[in-house]
């Protein structure tokens, strides 16, 4: 019995290593994971940010990047006269604050976006319903720091450029596509 464990058991961890490793697997050897790599294909020995997107690329005016919409805290979009807005939206699991690696790809688009606009973003963390006032205002306030902190120290961007707001359930989505209340969303300042 002991050999009929011990074999399941060297399965069992030899499958979640596979699953690990895979998870953070870099096929274009920049030090990025993949899963975190916002330019998965950076050339060999090509220094890069912690986008993994190489640092001689163009930036400002003459850089291509995703025409991105966002609502403004005073009304209105940015930039000015964009339409329609882009759902650029975080989900979170219930009861967790920390973005999953399915979410990465939106984070991604917000940091190529803030990489070519030098604007100010508040980031608001929302919540269910599912537990008290006081604990959404928690979580979601939570959800909200712990982004800023993936922006700050993962990407390099300027702590001033961010505030934080905890709306906790009181903002249900608007999007009635949306499968999650449990979400960080940013407008402009």
């Amino acid at each position: 019995m002991f050999v009929k464990n011990r074999v399941y058991f060297l399965a069992l961890m030899l499958s979640l290593f596979s699953s690990f490793a895979a998870a953070w697997s870099d096929t274009d050897n920049d030090g990025v994971p993949d899963l975190k790599d916002a330019c998965p294909h950076t050339l060999a020995n090509v220094e890069v940010w912690a986008d993994g997107c190489a640092k001689d690329k163009p930036s400002g005016k003459n850089a291509i990047a995703e025409a991105i919409c966002l609502k403004r805290l005073s009304g209105g979009q940015y930039p000015d006269n964009c339409s329609p807005l882009t759902p650029l939206t975080i989900y979170f699991d219930l009861g967790k604050v920390d973005m999953g690696f399915d979410q990465v790809a939106n984070l991604n688009r917000l940091v190529s976006f803030l990489k070519h606009n030098s604007v100010r973003i508040c980031i608001l963390g929302h919540s269910d319903k599912s537990g008290s006032e006081q604990l959404n205002q928690q979580i979601s306030l939570a959800r909200a720091q712990n982004i800023k902190q993936l922006l700050v120290e993962d990407y390099g961007l300027a702590e001033e450029r961010f505030s934080l707001r905890a709306m906790g359930s009181s903002q249900p989505s608007q999007d009635k596509q949306s499968p999650s209340e449990r979400r960080v969303e940013f407008v402009v300042e």
